[in-house]
């Protein structure tokens, strides 16, 4: 009779999203299963104990998880002529003693939990991030975005919000931006508009240096954009606050723009959405010199060897 009774009634753990693949940002991962661990073993199973917590939150049954590797060329961000140099505020920073272990380990043994649908994935040209939204690309709406890294807000598919704990989608590629509590939020290509105005501070990204005459922050950036509706209104516009103070716009952006594949960049996003000619010249000639640029640096580098 009690087992009667048991099959009226509803499953209790459903996975909702049982035929998507989280996306899931293993870098902030990692640094959550070393704070307190004093052995290798304990930060492992710390860091997939974690994995599997998501994957039950946000109801999947696979995750593929990224890694920026210790020497990653980060795409040679370091490279282009910004008005900071990227990530350098890092440079000093002293990491907890198991990180680069654990990393090390993941990297190693990238099948190690392939029972349980989770695969690891690095690459040593491209960060994690930008993995992440060219595996996005690579499965649309079968994919979910989790970083806690706000950068990879831009993406138009599906993003986990940890905050609220619920799965958010967008109607179209541009999407919403705002600020809430004082911190831009947002989701789709309207968040990296937004970024290219008031920069990224996590990543020593300056952005914009003023805007009409003065700094600008998450709000300045909001209000500035907050009658667009589509890319190119948001582009032309953001091109050209950027040209008004002869700027480099494209630089700035090769800083932010996460790949959509691997020969994706910042001024192949730029040509499909900037229409004004003017703007498209200029845009052209600040590609043409990162090229010059980023060979001159490179046979720098050999001719030292």
């Amino acid at each position: 009779m009690i087992s009667d009774l048991l099959l009226d009634l509803p499953e209790q753990f459903t996975l909702e999203n049982k035929n998507k693949v989280l996306l899931l940002d293993a870098d902030f991962l990692v640094y959550r299963a070393v704070a307190k661990a004093a052995k290798l073993d304990t930060a492992v199973r710390r860091f997939y104990t974690s994995v599997l917590e998501y994957m039950f939150l946000v109801g999947v049954t696979e995750c593929r998880i990224f890694i920026t590797p210790t020497g990653c060329a980060k795409c040679q961000r370091y490279h282009y002529p910004t008005v900071k140099l990227y990530q350098d505020n890092r440079k000093n920073k002293v990491e907890l003693p198991l990180k680069g272990p654990l990393k090390q380990h993941l990297l190693k043994n990238p099948q190690e939990y392939a029972e349980h649908g989770i695969s690891i994935g690095a690459s040593d040209w491209f960060e994690a991030d930008d993995l992440i939204i060219m595996h996005a690309h690579e499965l649309q709406e079968s994919g979910i975005v989790c970083s806690d890294d706000k950068d990879m807000r831009l993406t138009p598919y599906p993003w986990w919000d940890n905050k609220l704990g619920q799965l958010m989608t967008i109607p179209d590629s541009y999407g919403w931006m705002d600020v809430l509590e004082g911190k831009a939020v947002g989701h789709g290509r309207a968040f990296f508009w937004m970024q290219m105005l008031m920069g990224d501070s996590a990543d020593n990204v300056k952005g914009i240096l003023t805007l009409n005459g003065k700094n600008c922050g998450p709000v300045a950036a909001r209000d500035f954009l907050k009658d667009f509706k589509t890319e190119t209104e948001a582009a032309n516009a953001v091109c050209l606050a950027y040209a008004a103070i002869n700027q480099n716009v494209l630089a700035e952006a090769e800083m932010m723009w996460l790949r959509r594949s691997e020969d994706d960049s910042a001024y192949a996003y730029f040509m499909e959405v900037v229409t004004d000619d003017s703007l498209r010249g200029w845009i052209q000639q600040l590609h043409d010199y990162h090229q010059s640029h980023l060979t001159w640096v490179m046979e720098q580098s050999e001719n030292a060897d």
